[in-house]
């Protein structure tokens, strides 16, 4: 019974995983044609959708890290020597 479970487990966390990741793919596909379908019924073409404004402040929020996080780094290094 003990090697069942053994087995069993790994096999359960696999198919979860694929769940999860089909269950994200298909409501990411969903979100892009439903904030594209709204840019174009309901904004002009000089303003941004709530999903570009979004996305372009989750990217200068995670450049901004990752230079922050180079440059702590840097001088950690300069430091030692």
């Amino acid at each position: 019974m003990i090697a069942a479970e053994e087995t069993l487990h790994p096999i359960l966390l696999i198919l979860i995983l694929i769940l999860a990741v089909g269950a994200g793919l298909w409501v990411g596909n969903n979100l892009g044609h439903a904030s594209r379908k709204a840019a174009r019924s309901s904004r002009r073409r000089d303003q941004s959708s709530p999903a570009a404004t979004i996305g372009k402040s989750a990217q200068d929020l995670i450049t901004g890290g990752v230079v922050k996080l180079w440059k702590w780094r840097r001088e950690r290094s300069r430091e030692r020597d």
